[in-house]
């Protein structure tokens, strides 16, 4: 009697296929965990890092003149640009949605 295709193909051992997949599962994990890894460590800010980093609106306002005379304060309002204030709020808002 001749075993035809369908015996065969049953009689293979499924070890190989498994140990495969296993690896390709390892390599995915090991790849997800430096990835996060990665990610975590340029969300990361310490309190110090934001203390140190330049606040461009903060050092307009402190730029503006300390006289009385109406033309003088009308020109440091027009140079005071308040549009991006909240930004931060904003992002903050993303990630805690997330």
């Amino acid at each position: 009697m001749e075993p035809n295709a369908t015996q065969t193909s049953e009689n293979r051992p499924a070890g190989p296929v498994i140990g495969a997949v296993i690896i390709i599962l390892i390599l995915v994990v090991g790849a997800l965990y430096f990835w996060g890894a990665k990610l975590n460590k340029e969300a990361n800010q310490t309190p110090e890092d934001i203390l140190n980093t330049e606040d461009q609106t903060l050092n307009q306002l402190q730029t503006q003149g300390t006289t009385t005379d109406i033309d003088d304060i009308n020109a440091d309002l027009n140079a005071t640009d308040l549009n991006n204030l909240d930004a931060d709020l904003q992002n903050i808002d993303k990630e805690l949605a997330n």
